[in-house]
């Protein structure tokens, strides 16, 4: 009778307690990160481990790792927000959860990592502004990846810590949670499943919806669907509880499907659905031992932030060069050293502050209190429009069209980094870091320059990277005109110099290449590029 009774317990009925295995799978998931980030890190290959090998190539450990990451996160950012239903007590545990680690990995990494490694003199580096840009990197939009001469001569020298490029994401979902637990659509299931849904159409069906991609705060919004499907099925998962089984069959139709898609396709998408269950069913099976590894701890967080730049200390330490295995032995044991001390030293003691009251405030109260003073001044603001005189409204229109029309001028010359006027840039223009010469550009990209009254031709410098195969042409229009199209070759110059015939002032620049170049699985940086421009002129 106890075990028929048993197939009918809920994931709710099973997630009330505190014995939960929540701890030692983000350990797990952290370790397969730091396992997978050991090919191109240490070896310089992007794939070859387990997972890449059983998914026939379609994933990779990391992947897997950070997809079970916000699976978990989506179940239990719910839970924490329905539990305290407060969005000030909830953003607080959410900041103390992540930012104090983040701040001691960003200034471990720019004031100890960086001058001992760095391949400048000590005072060209702490007298260099691109070290302190990387402490931009908190405000998380955007990331910043490189310090000034730091693993220059390991066989990864893109980043110094590269595992970084989730948390904005993790954040945005926060944000999201935030927002729809304080418009109350946790109680409406209804909307939540048709906005899973509807997550799942764009981000499978994106390529033909967006086909020069998409970018919100800087960062590739086909990855912000990929990841918030795995941090939404969580989310679903918790407001379904009751009504979903805690059911041992149930998971293993999930394995056997999981398997088949491993086999035949589809494994990253079967797994929002059935990986997901699995997730969180092996998360409150209750096995007693497994459930007291959260008693020592909670690792991972600190395991995944502190991982990738030790793996690079480490590939330096031994040339810039090293074995996987080593690498993933070496980097395993010293980060779970130094997890261990950031839990006990700094993030457990930053979360005791979430209960510490800084100020009290009734958050109805507070809104109803900011909509009343915000539309008094939308009112005041409307009187005194209503009292303006059309001498007074001329002047301040034609100042608005001066300012305007200078603040939006377009330039004769673009070297990058150019910060002056990001208007000018759109389509598939990628964000620009202050410490790189050049700007990527995805499929398309377009540009506002202005020519001076001699100026006989446009210049245009780049460069394709050798690995960019798929890209061998590029097709250039000025204000929406074909002008010329040109073969390229991986690995050489974008050199392209095109006679101007005519007097306009003003054009518009667009370069069009005929693909794009998708990075391996295993790659840190997944991002769509075409090619690198690192100048326009004209002359």
């Amino acid at each position: 009778m106890d075990g028929l009774m048993s197939v009918y317990r809920t994931i709710g009925d099973m997630s009330e307690g505190r014995k939960n295995n929540y701890d030692i799978i983000r350990f797990l998931a952290a370790t397969l990160v730091i396992y997978q980030h050991s090919y191109p890190l240490g070896a310089g290959k992007g794939d070859g481990d387990l997972i890449h090998w059983l998914t026939n190539g379609q994933w990779a450990a990391g992947a897997l790792g950070v997809a079970i990451f916000f699976i978990i996160s989506g179940f239990l950012i719910t839970k924490s927000y329905e539990r305290s239903n407060n969005l000030l007590i909830f953003t607080k545990a959410r900041i103390l959860r992540i930012y104090p680690g983040l701040i001691v990995t960003i200034l471990i990494s720019t004031f100890i990592l960086g001058p001992l490694v760095t391949n400048l003199s000590v005072f060209e580096y702490l007298t260099n502004r691109h070290t302190y840009e990387y402490i931009k990197a908190l405000k998380l939009f955007p990331m910043q990846w490189n310090l000034p001469g730091v693993f220059e001569n390991n066989v990864y020298k893109s980043s110094v810590n590269g595992s970084l490029w989730t948390i904005p994401f993790e954040m945005i979902c926060y944000f999201i949670v935030a927002t729809l637990g304080f418009l109350g659509f946790f109680r409406h299931k209804t909307f939540m499943v048709c906005l899973f849904v509807a997550s799942m159409y764009c981000y499978l069906f994106y390529s033909h919806i967006w086909p020069n991609g998409k970018q919100i705060l800087g960062l590739q919004f086909i990855e912000l669907l990929r990841l918030f499907n795995y941090f939404s099925a969580g989310m679903l998962i918790y407001i379904f509880r009751m009504s979903l089984p805690m059911n041992k069959f149930f998971a293993m139709f999930s394995i056997i499907i999981l398997y088949i898609s491993a086999k035949h396709g589809g494994v990253t998408e079967a797994f929002i659905f059935f990986g997901s269950y699995l997730t969180i069913y092996f998360a409150n099976l209750p096995i007693w031992k497994l459930s007291q590894f959260s008693k020592y701890g909670d690792f991972s967080y600190g395991m995944y932030i502190y991982a990738f730049p030790i793996q690079q200390l480490i590939t330096y330490c031994f040339g810039g060069k090293m074995g996987v295995l080593e690498n993933f032995i070496y980097s395993f044991a010293i980060t779970l050293v130094i997890a261990i001390l950031s839990w006990h030293m700094i993030e457990k003691k930053a979360l005791a502050l979430k209960n510490y009251k800084l100020i009290r405030i009734d958050v109805p109260k507070f809104i109803n209190a900011l909509t009343q003073k915000t539309s008094s001044a939308y009112s005041a603001v409307l009187g005194l429009i209503l009292l303006l005189k059309w001498r007074y409204f001329i002047i301040m229109f034609v100042m608005i069209i001066v300012i305007l029309r200078f603040s939006n001028q377009a330039p004769s010359v673009i070297t990058f980094p150019y910060t002056k006027n990001e208007s000018i840039f759109s389509g598939g223009w990628q964000p620009q870091s202050p410490n790189e010469n050049y700007r990527w550009i995805q499929n398309s990209a377009s540009v506002l320059v202005e020519k001076p009254k001699n100026a006989t031709v446009l210049l245009i410098e780049g460069f394709i990277p050798e690995n960019f195969i798929e890209l061998n042409k590029v097709t250039i229009y000025m204000n929406d005109t074909k002008i010329t199209e040109q073969s390229l070759k991986s690995g050489q110059p974008l050199d392209i110099t095109l006679p101007i015939s005519n007097d306009l002032k003003e054009y518009e620049l667009k370069l069009e290449f005929n693909s794009v170049h998708k990075p391996d699985i295993n790659s840190p940086d997944q991002r769509i590029l075409s090619a690198l421009i690192s100048e326009i002129r004209f002359k």
